[in-house]
């Protein structure tokens, strides 16, 4: 009898099972290090620059940087540069992780996000980059196991039964940025959502595989709203 009480509380342990895990759009862009400071690092302290932005010309010589990589992906480098009445050249900058924090270690000595856009401003103009899009987001993944994770209490069913639900939500946003006066142009989104399913010895690899489908769906996704924005203009000329 305590024998079956203990499967029925494992069970029941089981079948409820779910957790959480919230990313960003690169795994390095994490806490203060994240897009939305990077952008409001454009408007830290009052500008230098008296002069307005000038006039979008295409085609653009343009820097591309994701928060948190050395390199953004190569697909969007390819969609980008593959319009070429828009862009004649997607130049990759880097925009790395966060650098790592020590004992005793004080906000001030931290580069600031202004510093940090200031540099990236300057790296694009000494590579002839007329704007720079700068991009980055968020993955949450929730992990909800139901009544098949029953199946998990055998050794059988933690290799064949697909217990686990991934649901992903992705939400990125991506701004085009006026070297000479950092002044923001426009800004574009990108949304994806994915459900799939994992068994218990696959889910640590099926997770990553779902968030990677996200990152690289999410980075199509804000090439392609650029380049429309940018057919726009074109079409308006």
């Amino acid at each position: 009898m305590n024998r079956i009480t203990g499967l029925l509380i494992l069970g029941t342990m089981v079948i409820f099972f779910s957790g959480c895990v919230s990313t960003g759009l690169s795994a390095r862009e994490t806490g203060m290090y994240n897009y939305s400071n990077f952008i409001y690092g454009l408007y830290g302290e009052p500008s230098q620059s008296t002069n307005d932005a000038k006039p979008i010309k295409l085609p653009m010589k343009l820097a591309v940087a994701q928060v948190g990589e050395s390199a953004p992906p190569r697909s969007m480098l390819a969609e980008l540069s593959g319009r070429s009445l828009l862009i004649a050249e997607a130049i990759p900058l880097p925009a790395g992780g966060p650098l790592p924090g020590y004992y005793g270690q004080k906000p001030e000595d931290q580069e600031s996000f202004e510093k940090k856009m200031e540099k990236m401003r300057s790296l694009a103009q000494d590579l002839g980059a007329d704007h720079i899009f700068l991009f980055g987001g968020n993955a949450d993944l929730s992990d909800k196991q139901g009544w098949l994770g029953f199946w998990d209490m055998t050794v059988v069913g933690m290799f064949v039964v697909p217990s686990h639900r991934l649901e992903t939500q992705g939400r990125a946003s991506g701004a085009l940025i006026d070297v000479g006066t950092g002044k923001v142009l426009t800004v574009v989104s990108s949304q994806k959502d994915l459900a799939a399913y994992a068994t218990t010895c696959s889910l640590d690899g099926r997770r990553d595989e779902v968030l990677l489908e996200v990152r690289d769906a999410l980075s199509d996704g804000l090439a392609k709203e650029l380049t429309r924005k940018l057919d726009a203009l074109a079409a308006r000329n």
